[in-house]
């Protein structure tokens, strides 16, 4: 898994599979409920190399992104700030 970021509230994992396991859905942003086990789809991010060193603040999660389908170990790199909304 790419960017495993705990949320703010420390009850949530957010992450991305890895391109290389998963090279047809790369980018997507799931959900982990640490309580319940439950996870769940959250938006379709860029493809590409993602990482993270549990980056966040009291609103955000913050991943740097790399790479693309045609290489996925070169391209710019990115800031990717998702903002969380509340109750989710």
């Amino acid at each position: 898994m790419y960017g495993v970021t705990l949320s703010p509230d420390e009850k949530t994992l957010y992450y991305i599979p890895t391109m290389l396991e998963n090279p047809q859905d790369s980018g997507e942003l799931y959900a982990y409920d640490i309580e319940s086990g439950q996870v769940r789809f959250v938006q379709q991010m860029l493809p590409g190399v993602y990482t993270s060193a549990d980056v966040r603040d009291d609103e955000n999660i913050y991943l740097a992104h790399f790479g693309s389908y045609d290489n996925i170990w070169s391209d710019r790199v990115r800031l990717m700030v998702i903002h969380l909304a509340e109750g989710k």
